[in-house]
């Protein structure tokens, strides 16, 4: 065995389903999260099966996880089906190995830590305050549909500033067309498909075009501009590696790296708050404890950046909807060299599957897996036991580059709705999911409106 983890003719053969292919690309397509978790239930830890265009190893266990990403990580890279989205013109954060990837993290990272991170929070309170004031005591909202609208204002300002003219829609339509490309990726034959002359394709490339004519304008702006504009395009334009000495991004590049962004962080960012409010409002306890901590913290006035760190029990509800419930049920590696995963082999080609959702509610790490208990982040030592099974934002050396802008937008969204509103579910019984790509109610989430009666009286005052 090669020093990399690299291994040639050894390990036990994968258990599992193999044939059926089409069978299971359209059970998958129904409900992907629960067809994986009958795997789990019928193989255990690891489990092969069969789609049209590959044969797919899944992995639940967390263990098996870590190895994988970690100790075996030169063994793979970043799963197939981003590498063959039709909107990505090239290797980006979300798709690219080895040399290429570092580049791009490296130069990446400052557009979501420090002084760009303090410049979004603006944005998000503002837009999170916006929204909320616009709601009627006792109305009814979907409120997937409003965590859309909310999210789509804060990626505008985000990624153009504010001072642009850029509508929410052409974010709104640009992220229609992703997902339309995402779906025919998991279709056979799907570069074919993507040429062909379907309305929702001429329809996705009119929306790519619009997208990249406003990421152009600001591009040339921020290569013109010596002034210090905080928004993401302009940021990544500007971006520099004086350190490492990695060349700056092109103008192509920054459209890809903005596309990437996009797709990674809206549907979880929207998906995260829904279940994060859904959570709440089927445990009114839970929010009273919330309440109670921001009504301590901001006395009535609105929230601000410096409070991030007093409200550990909005974060502890973050984390806990992000293990209960991630946005991203699985992420995908492929084998790039024939090795093991807990002694079972993976040949070179086959596309590796990691069970986010299954690992996440292992009980050998989160007792009392199926409930919403936000306090068990708050014990001692930061998390639940060793934190390996915590996967919502990736593993190993690809660890989400936009985690603490995701953290930092949910708890101040958080403080904001929560100190002024209460929901009431709507829904009888569990709520129907669906997870081909994102892991969120099928049919929107309707909920009753309530505005709180027993907020504190502000003085006016706030924290900078």
């Amino acid at each position: 065995m090669a020093g990399d983890g690299r291994e040639e003719g050894v390990g036990r053969p994968l258990p599992g389903r193999r044939g059926r292919a089409l069978r299971n690309l359209r059970v998958g397509f129904r409900d992907y999260a629960a067809f994986l978790g009958r795997l789990h239930d019928e193989f255990g830890p690891i489990a092969t099966f069969d789609l049209p265009s590959t044969t797919v190893c899944a992995v639940f266990d967390a263990e098996l996880m870590q190895e994988a990403l970690v100790a075996k990580r030169a063994c793979f890279e970043k799963g197939p089906a981003l590498k063959r989205a039709g909107f990505l013109g090239g290797s980006t954060i979300l798709t690219g190995d080895g040399e290429p990837h570092r580049r791009r993290r490296r130069l990446l990272l400052p557009a979501f830590h420090g002084e760009a991170l303090a410049g979004y929070a603006g944005l998000v309170i503002g837009a999170a305050a916006d929204l909320s004031g616009g709601w009627r005591d006792g109305a009814t909202v979907d409120l997937a549909a409003e965590m859309q609208r909310l999210t789509l204002r804060i990626e505008t300002g985000a990624f153009f500033g504010t001072d642009s003219r850029v509508e929410p829609a052409v974010l709104s339509d640009a992220i229609e067309g992703m997902r339309w490309d995402m779906k025919l990726l998991f279709l056979p034959w799907s570069g074919l498909l993507r040429r062909l002359p379907l309305p929702q394709s001429r329809k996705a490339r009119r929306a790519f075009g619009r997208l990249d004519a406003a990421i152009r304008e600001v591009v040339r702006k921020a290569r013109a501009d010596t002034g210090a504009r905080v928004d993401l395009v302009s940021l990544l334009a500007r971006a520099r590696d004086e350190a490492g000495g990695y060349a700056a991004l092109s103008d192509s590049e920054v459209r890809d790296e903005c596309y990437a962004v996009l797709l990674a962080a809206h549907e979880a960012t929207v998906n995260a708050m829904v279940w994060a409010f859904h959570h709440l409002a089927c445990r009114p306890e839970t929010q009273v404890r919330l309440e109670r901590e921001l009504d301590a913290v901001l006395a009535g006035r609105p929230p601000a950046p410096a409070d991030l760190e007093s409200l550990p029990f909005a974060r502890a509800v973050f984390d806990e909807t992000l293990r209960l419930t991630p946005p991203i049920a699985f992420f995908g590696r492929r084998a790039i060299a024939d090795c093991t995963i807990g002694g079972y082999r993976i040949p070179a080609g086959t596309t590796v599957q990691m069970a986010v959702l299954t690992a996440q509610r292992d009980p050998r790490h989160f007792p009392e897996p199926d409930r919403f208990l936000p306090e068990r982040w708050l014990e001692e030592g930061g998390g639940p036991g060793d934190g390996i099974a915590f996967l919502a934002f990736g593993g190993g050396n690809r660890l989400c580059v936009g985690g603490a802008f995701a953290r930092m937008a949910a708890v101040l969204v958080l403080a904001t709705v929560v100190q002024r509103w209460r929901f009431q579910p709507l829904l009888a019984g569990p709520v129907e999911t669906t997870s081909l790509v994102i892991y969120r109610p099928k049919h929107g989430l309707p909920m009753r409106l309530m505005a709180r009666r027993d907020v504190p009286a502000s003085d006016g005052g706030a924290r900078a």
